[in-house]
C-alpha cells in the first residue's frame, strides 16, 4: 500500500519527514527552529493538525501526526513550508522544503515507539549522549517539564495519555521507556516504511485499514 499525503484517513497516525531540497540547511540558527515550531503550531490550528512528537535538524525535520480531515496534512505542510521559505528569504536564504518520506503507523501497538523513536533521533545521529540534552525536538515537553511551545503545539496521544492519570505519572513512565533500546529491526521497519510510503503495523491492522480506504474511496466516488 502506498500513501498519498494528500487523502489521509481521519484520526489515523503519521511519520512525516520534511527535507531541504538540495543541499540547503533548513536552520540556520536557534531562531529559525524557533520560527519554524510557531509556525507548525498556527499552521496546526489552522488546518487541524495534531502534533505528538518531533525532532528538528539542520537539513529536515521528523513528525508524528494525527490529521482531523483528509486534507490535514497536505494543508498544514502546505501553510508551513510556504512561510517558512518566505521567512527565510527575508534573511538572505533560499530554501525549499518538501515531504520527504511519509508512513501511516499502527496506533495501538507502535505510537509510542515512533514518537521514541523521533525524540531519538538526536542520540542516533550523534548529536547528543541523551534525548534530554537536545533542544529543538519534543522530549522535554513528553519526558521532563513544559517547555515553551510544548503547550500549543503538542497534543497528548491516548497512548500517552494512557501511561497515567497525571502528567507527572506520565512523564515518568515515558522517560522509563527511553532505559530500553528500540530494536534494530523495529527501526529499519520504521525508516524503510517511511521512505517508501508504508504503513507500520501487523497484518491485521493493513488488512483493517485496506478495508477502510476501500469504504472511503467508494463513499468519495458516488458523493
Amino acid at each position: 500500500m502506498s500513501l498519498d499525503v494528500s487523502y489521509c484517513p481521519v484520526g489515523q497516525l503519521y511519520h512525516l519527514r520534511l527535507n531541504t531540497v538540495g543541499q540547503d540547511r533548513c536552520f540556520n540558527s536557534p531562531q529559525d527552529y524557533f520560527f519554524f515550531l510557531d509556525v507548525a503550531t498556527r499552521a496546526s490550528f489552522e488546518t487541524g493538525v495534531r502534533c505528538h512528537a518531533f525532532s528538528l535538524f539542520d537539513h529536515d525535520a521528523h513528525l508524528l501526526v494525527t490529521p482531523e480531515h483528509e486534507n490535514s496534512i497536505t494543508r498544514w505542510v502546505g501553510y508551513v513550508t510556504s512561510a517558512y521559505q518566505r521567512y527565510q528569504s527575508t534573511n538572505g536564504y533560499s530554501v525549499q522544503i518538501a515531504v520527504a518520506g511519509v508512513s501511516l503507523i499502527d496506533d495501538e501497538a507502535y505510537a509510542l515507539t515512533l514518537s521514541r523513536y523521533i525524540e531519538l533521533l538526536p542520540v542516533r545521529r550523534g548529536l547528543v549522549a541523551d534525548a534530554s540534552h537536545y533542544n529543538f525536538s519534543s522530549y522535554q515537553q513528553n519526558a521532563i517539564k513544559d517547555t515553551r511551545w510544548g503547550d500549543q503545539l503538542l497534543i497528548q496521544q491516548s497512548a500517552y495519555q494512557g501511561l497515567g492519570l497525571t502528567l507527572i505519572e506520565r512523564r515518568r513512565r515515558y522517560r522509563a521507556m527511553f532505559c530500553l533500546p528500540i530494536p534494530r529491526n523495529t527501526i529499519k521497519q520504521i525508516e524503510n516504511a517511511n521512505d517508501n510510503g508504508r504503513v507500520v503495523g501487523d497484518d491485521l491492522f493493513k488488512r483493517r485499514l485496506e478495508r477502510r480506504l476501500t469504504r472511503e474511496q467508494q463513499r468519495r466516488l458516488t458523493a
